[in-house]
């Protein structure tokens, strides 16, 4: 795709997800609106080849490696977790404020585990590349919009680092689908990365 138009339409995110939480206050209208965004650019795309490329590219020797180091990311927080969140930041107010109690919860994880990772790949790493160098452009917005939710739970150092752990992750996870010439390890990294992460949050706000 053109940066001239991978661009926009990955300002798009910020814009649907920023309406959710501020405005109507639900995780899940954000999470909707976000999920609806990704799915009609893809079906919108002449070139459906996103499709073949979900199940291909997988290399056993890197996708161990990459693995290994994606499920240490949720075991990480709870070490480092006290140096980073917000102080007097009552965590399971904010969760309510924003909608996300029992089933919402629940619905809130299975998408950010299961679904989450497909999408976001197939619509980041896939559809969004530009070849050029405003795919970095492109990752700095990936990691931009995580900062809409994180900054009510890290403190400053912690959205710095979070910020560049997303701009890195973002950039290995489209090295690695254009060198093995497919997603299959960018989505299971990916969903071993929001599965340990979700995790500690379930059982950090229990």
């Amino acid at each position: 795709m053109k940066a001239s138009k991978a661009i926009p339409i990955a300002i798009i995110p910020l814009i649907v997800i920023s309406f959710g939480l501020y405005i109507v206050s639900n995780a899940l209208v954000a999470v909707g609106l976000y999920f609806t965004t990704m799915i009609i650019v893809a079906i919108l795309q002449k070139d459906k080849s996103y499709i073949k490329a979900i199940i291909s590219g997988w290399k056993w020797k890197e996708g161990i490696i990459f693995s290994i180091i994606s499920s240490l990311a949720g075991i990480s927080l709870f070490f480092i977790w006290p140096y980073l969140h917000k102080e007097g930041v009552d965590a399971t107010q904010m969760l309510k404020n924003f909608q996300l109690e029992s089933w919402q919860l629940i619905v809130f994880a299975i998408y950010l585990i299961f679904i989450n990772p497909i999408t976001e790949e197939v619509f980041w790493r896939y559809i969004l590349t530009t070849n050029t160098k405003a795919d970095y452009i492109i990752d700095a917005i990936f990691a931009s919009y995580h900062l809409l939710v994180l900054h009510f739970f890290l403190n400053t150092l912690g959205i710095v680092l979070a910020y560049i752990a997303l701009f890195v992750a973002s950039i290995i996870w489209r090295l690695i689908k254009t060198k093995f010439n497919g997603l299959s390890v960018p989505i299971i990294t990916h969903f071993l990365a929001d599965t340990g992460i979700i995790l500690f949050v379930l059982y950090i706000y229990r």
